[in-house]
């Protein structure tokens, strides 16, 4: 049971990570992406959102298993 708990409580802190990285990104892209060092950040935002999904994927998928 206490593996199953810390399961959820990590896949609910990798929900909030994957929605504050959302809302940093939004306000990088209001920011502007003049730059060369922008584009690159904004490229590091979405691998880390991709990382981010795919880890809850897999989180709720052992979950529910």
């Amino acid at each position: 049971m206490g593996n199953k708990a810390l399961k959820i409580f990590y896949a609910v802190f990798m929900a909030l990570m994957l929605v504050a990285l959302t809302v940093f990104m939004v306000i990088h892209i209001r920011a502007g992406l003049d730059g060369n060092n922008a584009k690159i950040l904004l490229a590091g935002y979405v691998l880390l959102i991709i990382w981010a999904a795919g880890r809850l994927f897999t989180l709720i998928r052992n979950i529910r298993n």
